[in-house]
């Protein structure tokens, strides 16, 4: 985990986050994320509804839940810093990281957007 940034912005379905990552490496990344003061905004979607508290102040993340239905998704987008890291979740993974401060901006202002609408859905 290296980014140099405070915040890192994530859009995903949970549910395919869940079939593919073992728990301890999610729990692993948390905690390195969590020692290096990085805090987490994460967008997700799943079929079995929101789980936990909106903000978690122990793990320094701050969720908004849209269901599966309303936004079906299978991947994984990671913003920070200049870079953008997409993972294929579905079937075979597969995974690109976009460094480009220009692309990073612009999917930072996508999620801002989507952010706000997860608030209406």
């Amino acid at each position: 985990l290296k980014s140099k940034e405070k915040v890192i912005y994530g859009i995903s379905s949970r549910d395919d986050i869940i079939n593919v990552l073992p728990p301890e490496v999610y729990e692993a990344y948390a905690i390195s994320r969590v020692k290096k003061n990085i805090q987490s905004r994460w967008i997700y979607t799943s079929k079995n509804g929101p789980i936990g508290p909106d903000k978690d102040e122990k793990f320094l993340t701050h969720q908004k839940f849209i269901s599966a239905e309303e936004l079906p998704f299978s991947a994984d987008i990671t913003i920070f810093d200049d870079s953008v890291a997409i993972t294929a979740l579905g079937g075979k993974l597969s995974s690109t990281i976009i460094q480009h401060m220009d692309v990073a901006n612009s999917f930072r202002g996508l999620f801002n957007y989507v952010w706000k609408l997860a608030d209406k859905v």
